[in-house]
């Protein structure tokens, strides 16, 4: 269900998102164009998604703020009808909702012969209408925006906007490849050599008109230039073949 609430009322516990990034900035889209998406909260008013959300609210000096309402409680003991909860969250929201059944059942006291039961990941794929594939790689996404916002918060922002996750997973892996090869490049061999076989990692062009989808590389490329640079000629000996 949706309405409104009090600002003032909406408890925050603990977030795991720490930098907030540029509220200003979001506070002066709602102001533009109103909030085209509602905060989610429990029935006790406890935020589960959407803080960036009400921090922009408050910069604009709302007194209220639309909510939507779900009762995780009444969902983890089978209360409500499920399929009425597949509302059209976006994606960040949907991995809120996830850790959010991971803390409550923390939380909870269990019994001894405990077997587990359904894990929050399913359970949040049921509520949400996801998979559990698209919902993972969502929180990875998200967690690394997380880590490190300034480098991946666009991320987010694009799969939350498309309400697609694959793409986006993927430029997230590639960066983090590329991150892990400057860091720790592999040592060239000493040489020199007789026989030399290269692969250079260029990137092709993005031509429309390409149906091969080269240009959609799946591991990190270099420019031209760097290349270039390779020290091939350290490595060869006299008769060397290329």
């Amino acid at each position: 269900m949706s309405e409104t609430r009090a600002i003032d009322a909406i408890k925050i516990g603990q977030r795991h998102r720490k930098d907030l990034g540029d509220v200003w900035e979001l506070a002066h889209s709602i102001d533009a164009v109103g909030l085209l998406h509602p905060i989610v909260i429990t029935p006790d008013g406890e935020l589960i998604a959407g803080q960036r959300r009400l921090e922009a609210c408050k910069l604009l000096g709302w007194q209220e703020i639309p909510v939507r309402i779900i009762d995780l409680d009444d969902i983890e003991q089978g209360e409500c009808d499920e399929n009425g909860q597949r509302e059209d969250y976006r994606l960040s929201e949907k991995v809120d909702v996830w850790r959010s059944l991971e803390s409550r059942q923390g939380q909870k006291q269990l019994p001894l012969n405990f077997n587990g039961g359904e894990e929050p990941r399913i359970r949040a794929a049921r509520i949400t209408g996801t998979s559990t594939v698209t919902l993972s790689r969502a929180k990875q996404i998200v967690e690394a925006a997380e880590a490190e916002p300034e480098k991946f918060a666009p991320l987010v922002e694009e799969m939350d906007k498309t309400g697609r996750v694959n793409g986006v997973y993927k430029k997230l892996k590639t960066a983090q490849q590329a991150e892990e090869i400057k860091q720790e490049p592999p040592p060239l061999p000493a040489g020199p050599f007789r026989v030399i076989v290269i692969d250079p990692p260029w990137s092709y062009e993005n031509r429309a008109s390409d149906s091969s989808h080269r240009a959609a590389n799946p591991y990190p490329s270099m420019p031209l230039d760097d290349i270039k640079a390779i020290p091939v000629g350290g490595l060869a000996g006299d008769d060397c073949i290329l």
